[in-house]
């Protein structure tokens, strides 16, 4: 165990002096760094493209929301649905668009 501990912090040592000195070694390292970065990138460029889809479908919600509530006001009797906004009797005990308890 420690001859295998021993070879491996000989190895890093040696690995460490290697790119100090040689900007060449450094600059393959590097190299190879980046087409990882690139690599995982490409594997996830879907997933960032449905998160951000996501997101502005959850913010264009908010921004309906709110227009609405500016556009029609607040009525006495009425009150807005605190799950989509949906404006509903203020007696009301779920909301008739979503149908969630209020």
């Amino acid at each position: 165990m420690i001859v295998i501990a021993s070879i491996f912090v000989g190895t890093v040592f040696v690995l460490g002096i290697i790119m100090f000195i040689s900007p060449k070694f450094r600059g393959k390292m590097m190299s190879r760094q980046i087409k990882a970065q690139r690599y995982m990138v490409e594997e996830s460029k879907d997933d960032l493209k449905s998160i951000s889809n996501d997101m502005a479908d959850v913010t264009k919600e908010g921004l309906k929301t709110a227009s609405r509530a500016i556009r029609e006001g607040f009525k006495e009797n009425n009150i807005v649905c605190k799950h989509c906004g949906y404006e509903i009797d203020d007696d009301s005990r779920f909301c008739k668009k979503c149908g969630k308890e209020q």
